[in-house]
């Protein structure tokens, strides 16, 4: 949902792939300290108990389709509690940061690649 647009114009499985690959790459070099909130909020979410009153999801994640899965991306993001809106850059940016420094990524958005030295 986060990158629907950015991925129609390539393969959607390597795509997935890629970006799963750098963020868990990216989980293993991270300070043990940012793990912890980081995994703090995948409990929050994994919970059927915290997950319907914090997002709005009552369903498990898998079940839940991709106007959900956007409703509860934009009430975090526009929320009037901080601690939501950095619960939504915890899950975005990863993954756009995983997307646009694969190289797959660079055609869709105009990037031409990193100059040559």
């Amino acid at each position: 949902v986060v990158l629907d647009a950015s991925l129609q114009t390539t393969d959607q499985q390597q795509a997935i792939d890629t970006i799963l690959q750098s963020i868990d790459s990216a989980l293993n070099h991270m300070p043990p300290h940012m793990l912890k909130q980081f995994m703090q909020l995948f409990d929050l979410l994994a919970s059927s108990i915290t997950r319907g009153p914090t997002t709005g999801v009552w369903r498990s994640w898998d079940k839940a389709d991709d106007q959900t899965v956007q409703a509860f991306l934009q009430r975090w993001e526009n929320s009037s509690f901080d601690l939501f809106q950095q619960g939504y850059n915890a899950l975005t940016k990863p993954i756009l940061i995983a997307w646009y420094t694969a190289p797959q990524s660079w055609g869709s958005c105009g990037y031409p690649g990193p100059p040559a030295i």
